[in-house]
C-alpha cells in the first residue's frame, strides 16, 4: 500500500469525492440559466403520461418531483442529475474492487469519473442522458456480480436495471443488444440454454410495457422521430467522426485511461469474469459506428472502462515508487477542472462562447442562455397588439425550447404556447376562436402557406442568446388564417431533434 494513502479509508475516500461532486454541481447549478430540455421536461411533467414522442416518462416524473418538491427552482431541479453523478463515482470504486484493484484503484476510479467532461456536463442539467449513465453503470455492475456469482439470479436484477432505463430512454436497447452479442466472443453463451436471462428479458419488457402501449396507442411517434434523426445526424460524415470522438469524450487525458482498462478486459483469460463488459464495449461500438449514432450514446461505458482503467493504473504505479500518487491524481483533477471550468461552471462569457470554435465546443453550454430574452421579446410583440387581439391571440413556437420557455418563465404573461414539435404536436392546437397568432422562429414562407396576413413584429436580440437557432429569431404576427386549427395542426407536425429545424 502506497504510504500517501493510508490516512484515509476507502469508504470515505470515495464518499468524500462524490460528495464534493454532488457539491459542485448544486455550488454552480445557477451558472446559466435552464437548459432547453430542462423547459421541456418541465412542461411534460404538468402533463404526465406514460410517454412522450422523444422519450419515455422517467425524466418528465423527475422534473415533476423537482417542481412540486422544491417549487420549480433551478436548483432544485438539477439536484437528481448532480446525485447521479455521485451515485457514478461510487459505482467505479465498486467495479474497480470488482475488477481486482485495491485502495488506489478504487480511489483512482473514483477521482477519474468525479472529474470527467463526460459526467461533468450531463450532470450538470436534468436530461434523459444524465439517468441513462447510471443504469447502464448499474446494469454493468450487476453483471460483474452475476459472473464473479455465477448466480442466475443476478439476471433478474439486470432486466430490472435495463426495464428502469427503457422508462427512461430507448438507447439503453444498445446496452441490452450489446450484453447479448458479447456472450459469443466472451465464450459464456451457455447462459442463453438456462432460464435466468431469459426471466431477466421479461422483467425488463414488463417494465418496459407502458410506454409501449402508449406507443402503439399513439402511431409509434418515437419510430417515426428516430427515423428523422438517423437521416438527420446519420451517414458516412457521422461514421467517420464517431471514432476520433471517442477520444475526448471523457477528457482527452483520461483517453489513456480508459483505453487501458479496455485493454485490460479484453485481454483477461478465459473465463474472467469481467471479460464480458469488454466485448461490450465492442459490439455497442460497432453497432454505433455502423449506424452513425452519436457519440455521446457510448458515453456510459466508459463509466466501466475509466474503473478497468484505474486498475491498470495502479500495478503501474506500484512499478514506479518513484511517481507520487498526489502528483497523478493533482494532474487528473487538474485537466478536469480545466474541462469542467468550461463544460460545467461559469467560467467563460456568453461571448467567448460566441466565438468560433467554442460556440461548438459548448453546445450544452449554448442551450441553457437566452431563454428569459425569447420570452421578453415575445411578450413586447404580444403586448404590442390592440387589445381585442390579444384577447383572441395564441402563441405559436418553431421548437420545446422556445415553447418551454414561454410556458415556465412567461407563465402568467402570455398565453399557454402551443408547437407542432415533437409532444407539444400532441398536445394540440390552440382553440379554434384563437385567430391571432404571434409565432416565434418559423420562416415565413411556412407562416404563409397556413395565414393570409404574416408581418414582422420583431426579433430576439442576437447578443442575448448563446444558442445558435435563437440568435436574432424572427418573431411575426399572423391573421387570416387559411382553414380551422383542425386543418392546418396536421401541417405543422414536427417530429426531430431539438435545433435540427
Amino acid at each position: 500500500m502506497r504510504a500517501d494513502m493510508r490516512t484515509t479509508t476507502p469508504v470515505a475516500a470515495v464518499v468524500a469525492i462524490a460528495a464534493a461532486a454532488v457539491l459542485v454541481h448544486v455550488a454552480f447549478s445557477l451558472g446559466y440559466g435552464h437548459h432547453r430540455d430542462e423547459l421541456y421536461f418541465l412542461a411534460a411533467g404538468r402533463r404526465l403520461a406514460l410517454g412522450y414522442v422523444d422519450q419515455p416518462p422517467l425524466t418528465p416524473l423527475l422534473a415533476r418531483l423537482s417542481a412540486d418538491w422544491f417549487g420549480g427552482s433551478l436548483a432544485g431541479l438539477r439536484l437528481f442529475p448532480a446525485l447521479g453523478h455521485g451515485a457514478l463515482v461510487v459505482l467505479a470504486a465498486l467495479l474497480a474492487a470488482e475488477f481486482g484493484g485495491g485502495r488506489v484503484a478504487r480511489w483512482l476510479a473514483a477521482v477519474c469519473v468525479a472529474v470527467s467532461s463526460l459526467f461533468l456536463v450531463t450532470a450538470n442539467s436534468l436530461s434523459t442522458t444524465a439517468v441513462d449513465q447510471v443504469v447502464w453503470v448499474v446494469a454493468a455492475y450487476l453483471v460483474v456480480r452475476l459472473l464473479r456469482s455465477r448466480d442466475g439470479r443476478w439476471w433478474l436484477g439486470i432486466g430490472a436495471a435495463i426495464g428502469v432505463g427503457l422508462q427512461n430512454k430507448h438507447t439503453v436497447l444498445l446496452l441490452a443488444a450489446g450484453l447479448v452479442v458479447a456472450l459469443i466472443p466472451a465464450r459464456l453463451t451457455g447462459w442463453l440454454r438456462t432460464p435466468w436471462p431469459w426471466a431477466g428479458a421479461a422483467v425488463a419488457l414488463a417494465l418496459w410495457a407502458p410506454n409501449l402501449w402508449w406507443q402503439a396507442a399513439n402511431g409509434w411517434p418515437t419510430v417515426a422521430m428516430l427515423a428523422s434523426l438517423q437521416e438527420a445526424n446519420g451517414g458516412l460524415a457521422a461514421s467517420l467522426a464517431f471514432a476520433p470522438l471517442q477520444i475526448g469524450m471523457t477528457n482527452p487525458f483520461l483517453a489513456p485511461v480508459w483505453i487501458a482498462g479496455l485493454w485490460r478486459l479484453l485481454r483477461a483469460p478465459e473465463g474472467a469474469p469481467f471479460r464480458l463488459l469488454g466485448w461490450v464495449y465492442v459490439a455497442v461500438f460497432a453497432v454505433l459506428l455502423v449506424l452513425g449514432g452519436k457519440a455521446y450514446y457510448l458515453g456510459p461505458l466508459y463509466g466501466v472502462l475509466l474503473p478497468a482503467g484505474a486498475v491498470a493504473m495502479e500495478g503501474w504505479l506500484a512499478d514506479r515508487p518513484w511517481l507520487s500518487l498526489r502528483a497523478v491524481t493533482a494532474s487528473i483533477v487538474g485537466f478536469g477542472v480545466v474541462a469542467g471550468t468550461f463544460f460545467v461552471m461559469p467560467g467563460l462569457a456568453y461571448a467567448a462562447l460566441r466565438t468560433p470554435p467554442l460556440d461548438e465546443a459548448g453546445i450544452e453550454v449554448g442551450a441553457q442562455g437566452g431563454w428569459a430574452a425569447v420570452v421578453r421579446a415575445v411578450l413586447a410583440a404580444y403586448r404590442a397588439l390592440p387589445a381585442e387581439d390579444r384577447a383572441r391571440a395564441a402563441v405559436l413556437t418553431e421548437n420545446y425550447g422556445e415553447a418551454g420557455a414561454i410556458e415556465h418563465l412567461g407563465a402568467g404573461l402570455l398565453p399557454t404556447p402551443h408547437s407542432g414539435h415533437n409532444t407539444y404536436w400532441l398536445w394540440g392546437p390552440p382553440a379554434e376562436d384563437r385567430d391571432v397568432v404571434v409565432a416565434i422562429g418559423f420562416d415565413r414562407r411556412r407562416l404563409h402557406a397556413l395565414f393570409g396576413d404574416v408581418r414582422l413584429a420583431g426579433r430576439v436580440p442576437a447578443l442575448t442568446s448563446v444558442a445558435p437557432e435563437e440568435r436574432g429569431a424572427p418573431i411575426w404576427v399572423c391573421r387570416e388564417p387559411r382553414g380551422t386549427w383542425a386543418q392546418l395542426w396536421p401541417r405543422l407536425r414536427e417530429y426531430r431533434d431539438a435545433g435540427a429545424g
